[in-house]
C-alpha cells in the first residue's frame, strides 16, 4: 500500500499543538495511549470517516473511501496530539520511505519539543532533524513555527520560534537509524496485532448488526452462540488477547456471519415470493367475473 501525506490531518495536528492540545509524553507511552479499535469505531460512528481521517497523517488513495485502512499513521487520541504517537509515526514513516509524511511528522516533533523547552528557556533556536532509512549524511528539515506557553502558577507567558537551519552530524544520524532499526520488529509486530484486533472488532460489529436486523428469524441456539462469540471478541479486543486467540475468534465469527447472510437472503427471497403470490391472487380476483358483472341495466316499455 502506498501512502501520501494527509494535508488535512497535518494542518489539524498543527492547530491542536498551537492551541495547547498536546501531551508531551515519551515514545514508550504510545502503546497505552493509542486508541483501541472499539474506540476508533465509536468515533467513526459518531463523527464520520472524514473526521477520523484528520487524526491520521497518511492516506492511501488506493483504499476506497469509508474504510479505516485508508488512513494511516495516527498521532493522537481524538482529544489531543500525543508526542509518543508523533514519534512512533516518524520512525515508521522513515522505515517505509514515506518521506513527505516523515518530513511533516518531524515538523510536529519539533513543535512539541519546543514546548518542552519553554519551561527552562525564553528564546532558543531548535533544529528539526529527521532520519531516512540510511545514514549517508546529515539530514535537516527547514521550517519556522511560532509557539507560546503560559505558566499556570505565575501567569507569565513565554514564546519561542522554531526557526529553519540546523543539521545533524553523521554520527547522530547513524545513532538514530540504529535506534529505529531496533524498534522495527516491535513496531511491525504491534501493527499486525492492531490490524488483527481491528479486523476482529469489525467482524463482531457486523455479526451483532445482522443479529439485530434478523431478530427472531435466527434460531435461538444460533443466536446464543453468536452473541457469546461477539462478547468474547469484545473482551479479546479490550484485553489485547494473544494473536492466536484473536485469529480463532475472527474465523469463528466469519463463519457465523456467512450463515447469517444466507439466512438474510433466504428471508428476503421468501418475502419477495410471498409478495408475488399475493399480487397474483389480487390480479386473479380483479380479472374474474361475478354474477353481478353479467347483469345489464336497461329500461323497457310495453307495446
Amino acid at each position: 500500500m502506498a501512502a501520501t501525506l494527509n494535508d488535512a490531518a497535518y494542518r489539524h495536528a498543527r492547530q491542536l499543538i498551537e492551541a495547547g492540545r498536546s501531551v508531551l509524553d515519551d515514545r514508550a507511552a504510545w502503546s497505552e495511549h493509542q486508541p483501541s479499535a472499539r474506540r476508533e469505531n465509536a468515533f467513526i460512528e459518531e463523527h464520520g470517516g472524514a473526521e477520523y481521517g484528520r487524526w491520521r497523517l497518511g492516506v492511501d488513495p488506493e483504499v476506497p473511501q469509508g474504510r479505516k485502512a485508508r488512513y494511516r499513521f495516527p498521532y493522537g487520541d481524538f482529544t489531543a496530539v500525543h508526542r509518543c504517537g508523533v514519534l512512533s509515526a516518524e520512525v515508521r514513516a522513515a522505515q517505509q520511505h514515506y518521506f513527505d509524511i516523515e518530513t511533516a511528522v518531524a515538523h510536529l516533533h519539533g513543535m512539541l519539543d519546543a514546548l518542552r523547552m519553554l519551561s527552562s528557556v525564553t528564546q532558543a533556536q531548535v533544529n528539526l532533524p529527521f532520519i531516512t532509512a540510511d545514514a549517508s549524511g546529515p539530514k535537516h528539515l527547514t521550517a519556522t513555527v511560532n509557539v507560546s506557553a503560559r505558566d499556570k502558577d505565575t501567569g507569565a507567558e513565554q514564546q519561542i520560534t522554531v526557526a529553519e537551519s540546523g543539521t545533524l552530524d553523521k554520527g547522530e544520524v547513524e545513532r538514530m537509524v540504529r535506534e529505529a532499526e531496533q524498534h522495527r520488529a516491535a513496531d511491525q509486530q504491534a501493527r499486525q496485532e492492531i490490524d488483527a484486533r481491528n479486523e476482529l472488532d469489525s467482524v463482531a460489529h457486523q455479526v451483532q448488526r445482522r443479529l439485530d436486523e434478523l431478530g427472531d428469524q435466527v434460531p435461538e441456539h444460533e443466536r446464543a452462540r453468536a452473541g457469546m462469540l461477539v462478547q468474547e471478541a469484545r473482551q479479546a479486543v479490550d484485553g489485547k488477547a494473544p494473536m492466536d486467540r484473536v485469529q480463532n475468534l475472527t474465523n469463528d465469527l466469519r463463519q457465523i456471519l456467512f450463515a447469517l447472510e444466507s439466512t438474510a437472503q433466504q428471508a428476503g427471497g421468501g418475502q419477495a415470493a410471498g409478495q408475488g403470490q399475493e399480487a397474483g391472487q389480487a390480479a386473479g380476483r380483479s380479472g374474474r367475473s361475478t354474477p353481478a358483472d353479467d347483469v345489464i341495466d336497461a329500461d323497457f316499455s310495453g307495446g
